[in-house]
């Protein structure tokens, strides 16, 4: 598609509902080599690559660490591929009529997550958002910020003309340090919820309370 407008997506919390799978699997590996670790926890660190997440979980200290991050992070995908996990997964409700009212408006579509591609395909076909993306970004393809320099010089769009639309500080930062337009999405599936006092510190450049409250933005921002 060609357009002069990119709507790049962060996954996890915005156009799908997965925390109760991840924290569970972060959870169960933590409890497996003798550190508990409460919800709580896990989403204190949430939203990096599993590895990192990982290394955030283990306390200073941990004999072997890197290994013990590396099974982690096996571990952690196998559970997230298992039916038990795929069964926690579901759709933000109406996400995939949002990003087709967002195709309507001639925008290039994106998901730039730090979810892997094996837990993409699994998950897409099931919620009918296979075709709906123009870009796939995962993780293992550089950090947020570089795939989406990547997007904008693919297209050939200037950064302003770039919503990257995520939940977490760490999506609006990633979108100020390119020059696009930071949209967080807080609400009962956002993985900072129910943190509502950190929103304000976010320092994003909007705040919606649904995904489909990034439409209004966009039919004014595209023309």
């Amino acid at each position: 598609m060609k357009s002069d407008f990119i709507v790049a997506f962060d996954l996890d919390g915005v156009i799908l509902n997965s925390k109760t799978a991840y924290v569970t699997a972060f959870r169960n590996f933590m409890t497996s080599c003798g550190h508990v670790r409460s919800e709580a926890d896990v989403l204190s660190v949430i939203g990096p690559p599993a590895q990192d997440v990982l290394r955030s979980l283990f306390p200073a200290g941990e004999p072997d660490v890197e290994r013990k991050v590396r099974e982690g992070d096996a571990a952690v995908d196998l559970f997230a591929l298992s039916s038990g996990g795929q069964g926690l997964v579901v759709a933000v409700p109406g996400a995939a009529d949002v990003l087709r009212e967002v195709r309507k408006l001639g925008c290039v579509t994106a998901v730039v997550t730090n979810s892997k591609r094996n837990f993409i395909d699994a998950t897409f076909p099931r919620f009918g958002l296979s075709g709906l993306f123009d870009r796939v970004l995962p993780v293992g393809e550089g950090p947020k910020e570089v795939r989406l320099r990547l997007l904008l010089s693919e297209y050939g769009v200037s950064s302003e003309r770039m919503f990257y639309v995520g939940d977490l500080k760490r999506d609006a930062d990633v979108a100020r340090a390119v020059g696009a337009v930071s949209v967080i999405v807080y609400n009962e599936y956002s993985w900072l919820y129910p943190n509502e006092d950190k929103v304000p510190g976010i320092g994003a450049d909007y705040v919606v309370s649904s995904l489909s409250g990034i439409l209004p933005l966009l039919e004014e921002a595209v023309h």
